[in-house]
């Protein structure tokens, strides 16, 4: 049951991936207000959160409760790691307490150790 826990905080919740189409980018230019370049998708998309946004994305991203201080629509690689490794980290905090069992936590979250140090992300178990 471990293997399952741990394969979906990896493929889903650490992975960028698309919302409406998941495939996985790593790209980013500056904009906050992305566009999936899969064949067939064209989502629009909130870098700072990963919402659809349907066709156009700058309207959400201007006011995304995600965003960090700054420029509204655009920021450096630097912000976006950072608000990606805080993403990880909230998502990852709330699928081990919301959904795997207690008596399984510390061994699903010693199971993604290696990848939550190389994203910078730390989580820490609380009941």
């Amino acid at each position: 049951a471990v293997n399952v826990y741990r394969q979906h905080i990896v493929e889903r919740l650490l992975n960028l991936a698309c919302p409406r189409c998941d495939a996985v980018f790593v790209n980013f230019a500056g904009c906050f207000a992305l566009t999936c370049s899969q064949a067939g998708c064209g989502a629009a998309f909130c870098a700072w959160c990963l919402q659809d946004c349907g066709g156009d994305a700058h309207a959400h991203v201007a006011r995304c409760e995600h965003r960090m201080p700054g420029d509204r629509l655009f920021g450096t690689m630097a912000a976006f790691e950072e608000s990606n490794r805080r993403r990880r980290t909230r998502l990852v905090s709330d699928y081990l307490r919301r959904t795997v069992p207690a008596p399984r936590r510390e061994a699903v979250l010693a199971s993604v150790a290696q990848e939550l140090a190389d994203l910078r992300v730390v989580v820490e178990l609380k009941d």
